[in-house]
């Protein structure tokens, strides 16, 4: 049996299969060649090729979602906050990226639990249960089918502590601002000219 044709049994097995110094090198070459995708529409849709539920989304948007909505919410933060600096303008978009996350996640929750109290209560005998038995049962169905509401649950705790922190570090940064701006005030008047 010759070393090509082993490569190939042990590649049919699953194994990794192992490649040559050509085959190595023509996939730098053909590596170096690719510049991703050109047009506007081929970069639209690779930019969501590792998209699953955006729960772990860093976007702030994703496609469905109003970028006039998120626009006007930016644009209250600015106006309510009125940052001074590259530093807390960045701090006010995080805030508004947390926030609008935070929103969407909540929506997934509730989009979630309203299809399963809506599949639950249809069942024979449902319709005398109470409102708590109702979530209960639905709550069951959601954890039977796997829904991510655990994932959601997580991501929105998690854009909460990054708007906590956004929040507290403007404050600070207004704060130490304002009080190195009063500090810069001479004690005396100092002439340098004669």
């Amino acid at each position: 049996m010759s070393q090509e044709s082993t490569q190939l049994t042990a590649s049919r097995q699953g194994q990794r299969r192992m490649t040559t110094e050509k085959q190595r090198e023509s996939a730098r070459i053909n590596g170096r060649k690719s510049r991703g995708p050109i047009t506007v529409e081929g970069k639209l849709r690779n930019r969501l090729n590792g998209f699953k539920h955006g729960a772990y989304s860093e976007s702030s948007l994703i496609l469905p979602e109003d970028q006039k909505r998120f626009n006007a919410i930016f644009q209250d933060y600015i106006e309510n906050y009125k940052p001074s600096t590259e530093l807390e303008l960045e701090l006010i978009e995080q805030m508004v990226s947390s926030s609008w996350r935070r929103r969407r996640h909540a929506a997934m929750l509730h989009q979630y639990w309203n299809k399963a109290i809506s599949d639950v209560a249809v069942l024979p005998g449902n319709d005398a249960l109470s409102p708590t038995a109702l979530a209960a049962k639905a709550f069951e169905k959601l954890l039977a089918d796997r829904a991510p509401i655990h994932i959601l649950d997580l991501a929105e705790q998690r854009e909460g502590r990054r708007f906590g922190n956004a929040s507290r570090n403007f404050r600070q940064e207004q704060k130490w601002r304002e009080q190195s701006q009063n500090n810069l005030k001479p004690d005396f008047d100092l002439n340098l000219i004669p």
